[in-house]
């Protein structure tokens, strides 16, 4: 019986040192102060605010790309610079899709590029002019891409910079490549 007694005494005594120490660390936790301090909210609302701007300016130039696209498909009597703004086309495309795809994760709201509608241009533009057009359009889109690298530090926006800034460089190397060829032709 004294054996009962003693493992009972033991048992409720450790369930009592149990029960104290939760309490005890319960409490401290209570404590400590998991809010974000005015500097760290600032930060992270300017963060958004670079990304947000980012994801739209970048949704714009596409936007404008396109529609010099179409405009190029319509006007153009050059097959080679058809087929170059043809894979400038598909690229943008791909680069639109995973922008609206962090753009949703973000809740930020975007131009709306599906509905870029195009009316066939009246006036006729040279070859020369729509390729002028596109590297302005690229050479913003690059500067914009290495801005919001050494702005941000945020993981989604880095690894989205650094998947389509090689594919940026290697579009605009290849648009600088045909300007040159044109103007050796002319």
């Amino acid at each position: 019986m004294t054996f009962n007694k003693n493992n009972k005494y033991f048992t409720v005594r450790t369930i009592s040192v149990m029960i104290f120490f939760i309490l005890q660390t319960s409490c401290t936790n209570k404590s400590k102060n998991y809010y974000l301090t005015n500097q760290e909210q600032e930060e992270l609302e300017n963060q958004d605010k670079k990304i947000a701007k980012f994801l739209v300016e970048s949704t714009k130039i596409n936007i404008q790309i396109v529609k010099l696209s179409k405009q190029v498909k319509d006007n153009s009597a050059s097959d080679e610079t058809k087929e170059l703004f043809k894979n400038q086309e598909a690229s943008t495309f791909r680069i639109q899709n995973d922008i609206t795809k962090i753009a949703e994760k973000k809740l930020i709201t975007l131009p709306l590029f599906s509905s870029v509608i195009l009316s066939k241009n009246e006036k006729v533009i040279k070859d020369s002019q729509f390729i002028d057009e596109l590297i302005n359009l690229m050479v913003t889109e690059v500067m914009l891409f290495e801005k919001i690298k050494i702005d941000l530090t945020d993981e989604t926006i880095v690894a989205f910079q650094e998947q389509y800034k090689p594919i940026l460089d290697k579009n605009l190397e290849e648009v600088s490549t045909l300007k040159v060829q044109n103007y050796l032709n002319n």
